[in-house]
């Protein structure tokens, strides 16, 4: 399973950069996935969990936070398989 994260340019207070936040979000969903399947009798060690890349992406911050049609599609962690 390959991991693929975004975040967007809109500051974040929380995470202090938008770099730490798309790598947690990434760190998470394989921390999650390695823990589902490896607690599966049928799938454990058959699984490989990979982040292929954790990015900040899209239109750069022009204060204007609360327009989520511009950032939303920027805010994700997809996963594909191989």
């Amino acid at each position: 399973i390959n991991i693929y994260s975004s975040a967007s340019h809109v500051p974040t207070k929380t995470y202090k950069t938008n770099e730490k936040l798309t790598q947690l979000r990434a760190e998470n969903m394989k921390y999650d996935l390695i823990n589902h399947f490896e607690n599966d009798k049928k799938y454990k060690g058959k699984v490989t969990v990979v982040i292929v890349s954790a990015i900040v992406d899209g239109p750069e911050y022009s204060d204007d936070g609360k327009n989520k049609k511009k950032y939303v599609p920027y805010q994700f962690v997809a996963l594909k398989t191989e």
